[in-house]
């Protein structure tokens, strides 16, 4: 964009538009290769423990201010008396009128409500509650504004392990997913398996993880809540939060479920599936 700003200030031709684009388009890219880069050997060094690890577009801005910047000082500029004649269109006030009337109607229908998912709790599952759990996982890595749940249950004979980690952003913050590192140690566990599964209309991602040098599994299943959304991909997590913004349902909500498993995993994956119909239940058919 900038590039192509002073392509019309210099009153350049096609050529001389081509070759400066191409300039412009290598400066962007060199820049982001350099943050990626940078990115990558940061949190090699430090073990993902880096603040940068966390939030890392200010230093992106800062890249492109080093790089473009001077760029665009040294970019040459002819002296060129250039004339724009412009037509201003008749004015039709009717589009923008009824984008107006259309906004507030779909705001209002919307039921902007932060806090409708305030019932979401773990202790609130129909599970028999477990005071003993064998399931050894790490715990999943998250900044101080989020509240951690945390809770064992049972379904049958089968042990879970659940964890729910949510939080209500306020207005300022433009982040409502926050980053968040692995759900498990890489150094002690392996993903032997990695599935999308759906219950009752609910998004759920299923990890089957191989304990290093042995023989032991452990299954992992998870769902991230975003607004009135849910799904099990934390890319379409951070999509999903422009969305819950302009809606104001400024809700974060991840749902955790692990089980170790004894045999197959069969009973173990039929556990989780009953907790998640169980979850279901709960976010769209609250008690008073």
């Amino acid at each position: 964009m900038l590039t192509y700003i002073v392509c019309l200030i210099n009153g350049y031709n096609l050529r001389q538009s081509l070759l400066a684009l191409t300039v412009g388009a290598f400066l962007g890219l060199l820049t982001n290769w350099v943050r990626i880069i940078t990115l990558v050997i940061v949190g090699y060094k430090t073990n993902m423990q880096s603040s940068l690890m966390h939030d890392h577009e200010t230093f992106g801005w800062i890249l492109f201010a080093i790089i473009i910047l001077p760029a665009l000082y040294f970019a040459p500029l002819l002296e060129k008396h250039i004339s724009f004649k412009i037509n201003a269109p008749k004015f039709k006030p009717l589009i923008p009128t009824l984008f107006l009337v259309l906004g507030p109607i779909v705001l209002l229908v919307s039921e902007r409500n932060a806090d409708y998912s305030n019932h979401l709790s773990i202790e609130r599952l129909k599970l028999t509650q477990s005071s003993v759990s064998n399931i050894n996982l790490a715990d999943i890595p998250f900044s101080d504004t989020i509240l951690i749940s945390k809770g064992t249950a049972s379904v049958d004979t089968t042990e879970i392990k659940l964890t729910l980690a949510k939080s209500i952003a306020p207005p300022e913050n433009k982040k409502l997913v926050p980053y968040i590192g692995n759900f498990f140690d890489a150094s002690e566990w392996a993903v032997e398996d990695e599935k999308p599964m759906e219950v009752d209309g609910e998004k759920f991602t299923l990890l089957t993880l191989k304990r290093v040098n042995s023989s032991h599994t452990s299954l992992l299943m998870y769902q991230f809540n975003v607004g009135k959304n849910n799904t099990g991909s934390y890319r379409q997590a951070k999509l999903l939060q422009l969305k819950a913004r302009l809606l104001g349902e400024d809700f974060f909500g991840l749902f955790v479920m692990q089980a170790s498993c004894k045999k197959e995993c069969k009973d173990e994956v039929n556990a989780l599936k009953e907790t998640a119909k169980q979850w279901h239940q709960l976010k769209y058919y609250p008690k008073p």
